[in-house]
């Protein structure tokens, strides 16, 4: 299944692939499976261990630093269950200014630029994206570099438009955001092929790494019943077997 191109809590774009007990699980561009706070698997998990060991030793555990509240990564992961690849998972543009258009956010001009709202941000947080150059700033056009200028100085500079209270954050470093400007060559129809040979390459070894590890369980059941007396040796992985899932 997929679903309409949207922009999750933590900033990444992406669109819902499939349901799992509840849970909607969306697919970025990267064909990355994320929940529905558009964290992966391995920051979920590296929370839930950080919260247990803070438990067992009596401690406050640490911030998430997301929204994100996920116990489990059910439906995370790529399975032999799953529906394979979507036939695209090329956002409709190529930059966050340009799917946030396609996405009909709220527009406002400041300064002669136009900016887009990010959805998920309001008031003196809320994030907008200029169409120039796709730089990320606040309501009054400032951008997150001048802000924190601001911030540091106080009103002892002066500010192009005046200073403003507003206290935006940069989105993780982990979430991957879509840049201002694409840094490949490649034209976005290239890169969607890219995608979705990207994402079928990982839904194949997955079947295919299956399939092994079920042959190699039979072989080792048939050696074990026959008395013992052929040791069960270990089978040396194929060059494939090396993939990342």
């Amino acid at each position: 299944m997929g679903g309409k191109w949207v922009v999750l809590p933590n900033q990444r774009v992406a669109r819902l692939h499939h349901v799992c007990k509840g849970r909607l699980v969306f697919i970025t561009p990267d064909a990355k499976l994320v929940c529905e706070h558009g964290e992966v698997s391995s920051s979920i998990c590296s929370w839930l261990s950080s919260e247990q060991r803070a438990r067992q030793e009596g401690v406050e555990p640490p911030s998430r630093n997301s929204v994100c509240t996920c116990q489990n990564t059910d439906g995370l992961h790529f399975t032999k269950d799953m529906p394979g690849p979507l036939v695209s998972i090329a956002p409709p543009a190529d930059t966050f200014f340009g799917v946030l258009a396609a996405m009909n956010t709220r527009a406002v001009t400041v300064r002669g630029h136009t900016l887009r709202h990010v959805p998920h941000t309001a008031g003196k947080a809320a994030l907008f994206v200029s169409e120039k150059g796709g730089v990320l700033c606040c309501r009054h056009g400032h951008s997150l570099k001048t802000l924190r200028m601001m911030h540091a100085d106080g009103k002892q500079r002066k500010f192009r438009g005046g200073a403003c209270d507003c206290c935006v954050k940069t989105p993780p470093r982990r979430c991957g955001l879509m840049k201002a400007r694409r840094r490949s060559s490649k034209s976005p129809t290239e890169a969607a092929a890219a995608n979705v040979a990207f994402s079928a390459r990982h839904f194949s070894a997955l079947m295919r790494s299956t399939s092994r590890h079920c042959s190699h369980k039979l072989l080792a059941l048939d050696l074990s019943s026959a008395g013992g007396h052929a040791p069960v040796l270990p089978l040396s992985p194929s060059p494939d077997s090396s993939h990342e899932l």
